[in-house]
């Protein structure tokens, strides 16, 4: 009787049910403990490496896992073995072997799908090679913004160029993937490709965000041009006066000019800068 086990007894009948996959004997077992939420999960992950989705459905039920019970909703009904035990190995972020159990299933694509999904971006790229070389460029373009974000320039510049389909449907991604390369080729070191491909378009965002990555550079002439053409005055006249050189005010071709970057952001020490660059008396 179920009742007259010691709780550690219990629990060494209930994995020796899993391993035997007596899974209904070890349902029995798991419902005569208080504490079990462990048991049910151990139940539960068994039933999976065996493909009992039904068996781990009612297991996760008991412990309220939401998340997997919609999960394994959705797969129940999978026939392809190799399909159903993909998406199982995806549930328990075993991707490695979810990969290979997509690719010799009827549907490989799911593979790429969840490496997409992953943001693994150099596993996604070798597999659209082979399953949907349509999808390079809108992968890389995916691929770059973590490469971008971590810092390695390099490559999110490489996937930035391959991200540019030149195709009239495409006319976000491309504008996207222009602002990365302009953006990453400014920190890489190529100023001038980078400068001259963001005055070429049209994003003011793109022109704000590649002045401030050539302020950061300390290349203030370049950076308050930018910010003139984003109209970004402040920062326009900030970078001047950080530059603390007439060259940088002289960029702006005239007094007038300066005088119009002082008045449109109102800044103090922007006129103080302009009134000794320009106004201050002969000695």
């Amino acid at each position: 009787d179920d009742q007259e086990l010691s709780e550690e007894e219990l629990r060494t009948s209930i994995q020796r049910c899993i391993v035997l996959k007596r899974f209904k004997d070890a349902w029995s077992l798991a419902s005569a403990l208080d504490n079990n939420t462990d048991c049910w999960n151990e139940l539960a992950r068994a039933a999976l490496h065996h493909l009992d989705v039904e068996t781990a459905i009612r297991a996760y039920q008991q412990v309220k896992n939401v998340a997997m019970v919609y999960s394994l909703h959705k797969i129940q009904h999978v026939e392809d073995r190799n399909l159903l035990a993909g998406h199982i190995s995806l549930f328990l972020e075993r991707f490695n072997e979810a990969q290979d159990l997509f690719l010799a299933s009827s549907n490989p694509t799911d593979a790429l799908e969840m490496r997409r999904d992953l943001l693994h971006g150099d596993l996604a790229l070798h597999l659209a090679k082979t399953l949907a070389p349509t999808q390079i460029p809108y992968i890389s373009r995916e691929y770059t913004q973590q490469l971008e974000f971590t810092g390695d320039y390099a490559n999110a510049l490489l996937h930035y160029e391959k991200g540019i389909t030149k195709s009239p449907e495409d006319g976000e991604q491309d504008e996207a993937c222009t602002g990365g390369v302009a953006r990453t080729a400014i920190r890489t070191g190529d100023i001038r490709r980078g400068v001259s491909l963001v005055q070429s378009m049209s994003s003011q965002q793109v022109k704000r965000e590649c002045a401030a990555i050539l302020e950061g550079l300390e290349l203030y002439a370049e950076a308050g041009m930018l910010y003139e053409k984003a109209q970004c005055w402040d920062k326009a006249t900030s970078v001047y006066i950080k530059s603390k050189s007439r060259v940088h005010f002289d960029h702006l071709h005239s007094p007038e000019a300066a005088v119009r970057i002082v008045k449109e952001s109102q800044s103090i020490e922007g006129a103080k800068m302009v009134a000794k660059s320009y106004f201050s008396p002969a000695t």
